[in-house]
């Protein structure tokens, strides 16, 4: 009424719990900026903030698919969303300063000295000069780039 929310606290013990849980998933949707939905055709369910899994990808508690929150279509976790300006720029800013992605969940990883044995924070060992696994490479790759 009159543009103000009804407080779900009034009318609690009138309706059932799920009834409940709907209602304030509602409010959460309508009080979300730029709410995300499912990509999958037959689902659309809007995703709550709190599936939201790093600043690309959104979980549906429906269905269980990954929903791109960029350009919203499936997730392409790992490769980044093109239509996400600021992936671009950091890319763009990786090739300039020689910054390597780690070849298991491409977040961006700089070396500043030592050796080219790398270790991401997601636990994956990478080769500094050629991006390949460690236990692949171990620094024999001879500056070979792949």
């Amino acid at each position: 009424c009159c543009q103000q929310s009804v407080p779900i606290t009034l009318i609690t013990t009138l309706v059932t719990s799920d009834f409940t849980a709907r209602y304030e998933l509602l409010i959460l949707e309508r009080t979300t900026p730029n709410p995300t939905y499912c990509a999958n055709s037959e689902c659309g369910a809007f995703i709550p903030p709190t599936n939201y899994h790093g600043p690309d990808s959104a979980r549906c508690q429906q269905c269980r698919e990954d929903t791109c929150r960029h350009c919203r279509t499936r997730a392409h976790t790992g490769r980044g969303c093109t239509a996400d300006q600021a992936t671009e720029q950091v890319r763009a800013l990786a090739t300039v300063l020689g910054w390597k992605p780690c070849p298991r969940c491409a977040t961006m990883v700089e070396r500043r000295d030592g050796c080219l044995h790398m270790s991401c924070r997601c636990g994956t060992e990478f080769c500094y000069r050629c991006g390949g696994y460690w236990e692949n490479c171990r620094s024999r790759c001879e500056g070979r780039y792949f």
